[in-house]
C-alpha cells in the first residue's frame, strides 16, 4: 500500500472517529479543516460527577423518598436513605428484591398499587396515588407517590423516576378532621333531633294538658250535678222514709195504741183476748216494717257474713221484692280484707242489678264474685237486656248526670279499683268491677276467709286438682277473663289452665299448655279471634274452640266457625250455656 494510500485510510478513520463523538454528544466542536479534535470528555465526565454529587447530597439531607427503576432486566438503581426510615427496612433488601416495593403495600391497597404500576408501564406516562404500607413492626404509614418515565436519546422509555413522600401525619389529621366534622354533624343532627323531640313533647303535653283540663273540666261539672242530685236524693230519700214511718209504722204504732185503749174499757174477757190478739198482729206488722226498713238501709248479712252473705241476701231480696233473679256465683276466697270495699262492692252490686230491672227489660241476671291471679277481686255483672250506647252515655252533659255508671266508676277509682263495660244496643250489659283485695286490721282480729289456696287443699289457684277439662280463655278484658275463670272453677270437671289477653298469646299459649277447649273472643286487637282460631285448629286440629263475643252479625259467627270454632255463644246468653258447651265439645 502506497503512502498516499495508507494517509487516507488514516484520516478515514480520523473522520469516522469524530463522526461516532458527534453521533454520541461526547464533544462539543471540531476545529479547523485537519485541525485537533477537541474532546472534552473529561470535563464531561468531571461535571456529571459534580451533578451526581450535589443530587445525592440534597436526596440524602430531605425526608423524601427518590428512586430510579429499570425497566429492563426490572431493578431499582436508586433509593435514597430517607427509604430505611419510612419503610423500616434496609435498602439492599430493596436492590436485591425490587418486588419489595410491592409486597410492603397494605392488603386493602396493593391491587390499587399494582394497577397504577400496570397502566403506567404500558402508557409510559405517569402516576400519582396515595396508599399504605405496612412497616416490619405492623404500624402503617401513608405514602404520597409520583413517578414518570426515564426515556433514552431516542425516546424510548427505559425507567422511572418518582419521589415518594410520608404523609401519615396530613392523613391523620384529616381524618381527624373528618371525625370532628362527623362528630359536629352527629352533635347537629342530635341537636335538631331533640329540638323536634322537645317540640313535638311541647305540642303532646300540650294536647295532654288540654285534654286533662277538659276532662277535669267534665268531672267539676258531673260533680257539680251531682252535688245537687245528692241534695236532692237526700231530701226524696228523707221523704220517702219519713212517709214509710207515717203511712206504715206511725199508723200502726197508732192501731196498736187505739186497741190497747179498747183493752182498758173492755170487761169481757172474751173481748179483752180479741183485742189483744189484734194488738199483737198490729205491733207485729210494725216490727217487720221496721226490720225491712233497717234491712234495706244496712243489711246485716253483710256486716255478719261478709260479702258472699251480702250478695246472697240481695238475691232474695230481689226476688222477693222485685220478682227479680239473681244468679249468683261466689268465690269463698274473694272477700274485701277492708269493710270500705266490701260495702262499696255491695253498694256497687246493688245500683246495676237496679239498674237491670229499671232499663234492661229482663228478669234475671247473672253476679259473678271471685279472686284474680293479681289478688284483686273481680265481679261481674250480665244480663241479655237491651243494652246501650256507651258512648253516648260518655257524652252526656253534666245536667245529665246521675248516681249510677259515673258515680260507680268514681268510687272505684277512689280505692283504687277500675270498672269496665260491654254492651251494645240489643246485645245486653255486661259490667265488670275490680278492687283491690286490701289489707285486714291488725287489731281486728278477724280470720282470714276460707277458700284459699292452702284452705281448700285440693285446689290449685282456687280451681280443683282434679279437673280433667283443660280450658284457655281468650279475652282482652281482664275482668272478663277472672269473671270467666271465677264461673268455671265452680265446675269439678273443668280446669281453667290458662288466660291470653290477645290472639297471638293464644296461638303461644295453645300450643304449650295444649288446652282440650279454647273459649275464644272475637275482638282482640291485631290478631282477631278469627284468625286467632284459625290458626290454633290449623296446628291442633283435636282442640275445641267455642266463640264467646257480644258480636251476633251472622257473618261474625260464620267466619269463626269457618275458622274451625266448634261453637259460638253470644256473652249475654245463660252461664249454663257454656258450661254445657264446654262439656259437649270435650265429651265429643
Amino acid at each position: 500500500m502506497g503512502d498516499d494510500t495508507r494517509d487516507l485510510q488514516a484520516r478515514l478513520d480520523d473522520a469516522e472517529s469524530v463522526l461516532d463523538a458527534l453521533r454520541d454528544a461526547q464533544v462539543d466542536a471540531v476545529v479547523g479543516r485537519r485541525g485537533v479534535l477537541m474532546l472534552r470528555l473529561q470535563e464531561m465526565e468531571r461535571r456529571l460527577r459534580a451533578s451526581e454529587q450535589r443530587f445525592t447530597a440534597l436526596a440524602e439531607q430531605i425526608d423524601d423518598v427518590f428512586w430510579f427503576v429499570q425497566f429492563a432486566p426490572p431493578a431499582v438503581t436508586y433509593v435514597s436513605p430517607a427509604f430505611e426510615t419510612i419503610w423500616g427496612l434496609p435498602s439492599d433488601r430493596l436492590y436485591a428484591d425490587h418486588a419489595l416495593w410491592l409486597k410492603c403495600a397494605h392488603d386493602d391497597d396493593r391491587a390499587r398499587v399494582a394497577e397504577a404500576i400496570d397502566a403506567f408501564k404500558k402508557e409510559r406516562g405517569g402516576y400519582d396515588l396515595e396508599f399504605r404500607i405496612v412497616r416490619p413492626d405492623g404500624s402503617l404509614r401513608w405514602i404520597h407517590e409520583k413517578a414518570v418515565a426515564v426515556r433514552d436519546s431516542d425516546g424510548r422509555p427505559v425507567g422511572a423516576c418518582g419521589i415518594s413522600r410520608d404523609i401519615t401525619e396530613r392523613r391523620e389529621s384529616e381524618q381527624a378532621v373528618r371525625r370532628h366534622n362527623e362528630l359536629l354533624a352527629e352533635e347537629a343532627e342530635a341537636r335538631r333531633r331533640a329540638e323536634s323531640e322537645l317540640r313535638r313533647l311541647n305540642e303532646s303535653l300540650e294536647q295532654q294538658v288540654d285534654r286533662r283540663t277538659a276532662e277535669l273540666r267534665r268531672q267539676a261539672a258531673h260533680l257539680r250535678a251531682l252535688a245537687s242530685r245528692l241534695s236532692r236524693v237526700e231530701h226524696r230519700e228523707r221523704k220517702r222514709l219519713a212517709q214509710i214511718l207515717h203511712d206504715n209504722i206511725q199508723q200502726l204504732i197508732v192501731g196498736a195504741a187505739m186497741q190497747i185503749g179498747r183493752l182498758k174499757r173492755a170487761g169481757d174477757p172474751a173481748k179483752v183476748q180479741s183485742i189483744a190478739e189484734d194488738a199483737e198482729s198490729i205491733l207485729g206488722e210494725a216490727l217487720r216494717a221496721s226490720r225491712d226498713l233497717t234491712i234495706d238501709l244496712s243489711p246485716p248479712a253483710l256486716h255478719e257474713t261478709g260479702l258472699t252473705g251480702g250478695l246472697h241476701w240481695l238475691a232474695a231480696r230481689m226476688r222477693d221484692k222485685n220478682l227479680f233473679t239473681v244468679n249468683l256465683r261466689c268465690d269463698a276466697a274473694a272477700e274485701p280484707a277492708v269493710e270500705e270495699t266490701r260495702l262499696l262492692l255491695f253498694e256497687c252490686v246493688r245500683e246495676l242489678l237496679f239498674n237491670a230491672v229499671k232499663h234492661a227489660g229482663v228478669e234475671e241476671a247473672d253476679v259473678t264474685l271471685v279472686r284474680g291471679d293479681d289478688g284483686r277481686i273481680a265481679v261481674t255483672v250480665a244480663d241479655r237486656g237491651r243494652g246501650f250506647d256507651p258512648e253516648r252515655v260518655a257524652r252526656r252533659g253534666a245536667e245529665e248526670a246521675t248516681f249510677g255508671l259515673f258515680s260507680i266508676q268514681e268510687r272505684l277509682a277512689h280505692i283504687g279499683g277500675r270498672m269496665e263495660i260491654v254492651t251494645a244496643p240489643g246485645r245486653g250489659t255486661t259490667v265488670m268491677l275490680a278492687a283491690p283485695m286490701g289489707q285486714a286490721p291488725q287489731a281486728a282480729g278477724r280470720p282470714a276467709a276460707a277458700g284459699g289456696a292452702e284452705a281448700d287443699g285440693g285446689t290449685i289457684g282456687g280451681r280443683p286438682k282434679g279437673a280433667c277439662c283443660g280450658v284457655l280463655i281468650v279475652d282482652d278484658h281482664r275482668i272478663m277473663r277472672e269473671g270467666l275463670a271465677g264461673l268455671l272453677q265452680f265446675e269439678p270437671d273443668i280446669e281453667v289452665v290458662g288466660e291470653a289477653a290477645d290472639g297471638a298469646q293464644a296461638v303461644e299459649l295453645a300450643a304449650r299448655l295444649r288446652p282440650d277447649v279454647i273459649i275464644m273472643d272475637v275482638n282482640l286487637g291485631e290478631m282477631n279471634g278469627i284468625e286467632a282460631t284459625r290458626q290454633i285448629v290449623a296446628g291442633r286440629p283435636e282442640v275445641k274452640v267455642i266463640g264467646l263475643s257480644m258480636r251476633t252479625e251472622p257473618d261474625v259467627i260464620a267466619a269463626m266457625k269457618e275458622a274451625g270454632a266448634a261453637a259460638y255463644l253470644t256473652k249475654g246468653g245463660p252461664s249454663g250455656d257454656l258450661i254445657a258447651a264446654i262439656r259437649a265439645c270435650y265429651t265429643h
